[in-house]
């Protein structure tokens, strides 16, 4: 059995000895556990043990393109075959498996439980997504919210006392939201963030809302995509644990491997 030190020995040169303690204590909720799986994944590789998954989602055949997820696991609840990979990986972490969707009557319960959120909800749950904003602000937690963009990701890092997810999208700042994305004030926010992607992505991504908001499944998403946002998220949670500096919200922070790869590289000298 590989023990913790020997599991992490190759982190050094990155991870000092503190950060890397810090984020063996750090107790994780991810909520949703479709590009979440991918999260958990990256996170337990790099040293995470402490897990709180929440999903009242099943494994499909279709989410086997990009998440965290084999053949076998086709029909079992998501956070259950999640759970059983975590620990496939890691026999020593601790995992709360929450097999049902996270609302505004049980999020209480899931935030206290957690040291870092990552809010992987989809748009289409937006009462759930303001519900967990809301609660984890009034824990003083940490939430960072992260999605899948064509060959890349977003994310945004909302801490305790910064701007409200409410605020930035231009929701009402208290009281219920209505669960859909048509709403003109959102849409603009929505917009406002495409803009900032390349012509691609962006008529992609457009198409994606505008089926979502009929209630029409999202065809738009690759296995790249889904390990830019676990590379992306785990990568911002190891700054904040080592105290380093992370892009506060309403700043956005996107990658586009894409965009990179046809984009101007290093020259590397010939003899």
């Amino acid at each position: 059995m590989v023990n913790y030190d020997q599991w992490v020995s190759r982190n050094g040169s990155y991870i000092s000895a503190a950060s890397q303690q810090r984020i063996r204590q750090t107790r994780l909720l991810i909520a949703d556990c479709g590009v979440g799986s991918n999260i958990a994944e990256a996170a337990v590789r790099l040293g995470f043990e402490h897990f709180v998954l929440v999903d009242g989602d099943s494994v499909e055949g279709h989410n086997l393109n990009r998440q965290a997820f084999a053949a076998c696991d086709v029909g079992s609840p998501k956070v259950h075959a999640l759970g059983r990979f975590l620990h496939s990986i890691n026999p020593h972490v601790t995992v709360q498996e929450h097999h049902g969707w996270l609302t505004a009557r049980n999020v209480s319960t899931y935030v206290s439980a957690a040291d870092l959120i990552f809010d992987a909800i989809d748009l289409t749950s937006l009462e759930d997504i303001v519900a967990l904003h809301d609660e984890s602000r009034r824990q003083e937690k940490t939430v960072l919210s992260v999605f899948s963009i064509g060959w890349g990701a977003g994310a945004i890092y909302f801490p305790p006392h910064g701007i409200t997810f409410r605020k930035m999208m231009n929701l009402p700042l208290e009281g219920p939201v209505k669960n859909e994305i048509h709403g003109r004030p959102f849409a603009e926010s929505i917009l406002s963030i495409l803009g900032q992607m390349d012509q691609e992505t962006r008529d992609v991504m457009l198409k994606s809302l505008v089926r979502t908001a009929d209630g029409i499944p999202c065809p738009g998403h690759v296995a790249v995509g889904y390990t830019s946002v676990a590379s992306l998220a785990i990568t911002m949670a190891v700054r904040l644990l080592s105290n380093e500096s992370v892009t506060v919200a309403p700043r956005l922070m996107l990658s586009n491997l894409s965009s990179v790869c046809s984009g101007n590289g290093l020259e590397v000298a010939s003899a």
